[in-house]
């Protein structure tokens, strides 16, 4: 049976994980607008990107949500992650949307050409191997938010972005709930982190 050998998994913050990347570049939000906690919370992503970067843009196709966040003054703008032109970019943040996205194999072509040459390709997503989705599937009531079109694991996402000419750079696993678990059993967390760069 095939098996590669994935390496240690660590529990971290997300949001200290991603400023450190982020302080002083310029960054590329996808998916800025937050679709699971409002802006003035402390952990929409977004805000805390632009507390420690040095330029940041963000999108999204929520039209009416892009609109509300350029009254409060952030530099975001309506596109679609899949053909958007937009230049190069230090960092890009993909926060919780690939488990949205209809072709990934796009978005990732085309996020590459948005890197610069040692820029830096940061992805979180649901963790398909959490607790919380098998709990809910043992127990016959899977929690499945409509508008995901596929989950991953750790093995999955490694696969998906080596297809694409994409190197890992740290694979992390996180969740905002019972942190004392899940620092014992990290790959049972409900979200990963995934750090990449183009192959060099």
């Amino acid at each position: 049976m095939y098996k590669k050998k994935m390496g240690k998994v660590r529990l971290v913050d997300r949001i200290k994980l991603i400023q450190r990347y982020c302080r002083g570049k310029k960054v590329l939000d996808v998916g800025c607008v937050g679709h699971t906690v409002p802006p003035d919370h402390p952990l929409w992503l977004h805000k805390r990107v632009n507390e420690v970067a040095g330029q940041v843009l963000g999108i999204d196709i929520e039209s009416e949500k892009v609109e509300e966040l350029r009254k409060h003054g952030y530099n975001v703008i309506v596109a679609d992650a899949l053909n958007c032109d937009l230049g190069k970019f230090d960092v890009i943040v993909a926060g919780q949307i690939i488990e949205h996205l209809d072709n990934l194999g796009i978005f990732l072509e085309n996020m590459k050409k948005h890197l610069s040459d040692d820029g830096i390709l940061i992805i979180t997503t649901d963790n398909a191997h959490g607790a919380m989705f098998i709990k809910d599937y043992l127990l016959k009531r899977p929690n499945i938010n409509p508008q995901h079109c596929m989950f991953f694991s750790r093995e999955t996402i490694t696969e998906l972005l080596s297809r694409h000419d994409f190197e890992i750079l740290e694979f992390c696993y996180y969740d905002d709930a019972w942190k004392w678990f899940f620092k014992l059993f990290p790959h049972f967390a409900s979200n990963f982190i995934v750090v990449c760069r183009k192959k060099q």
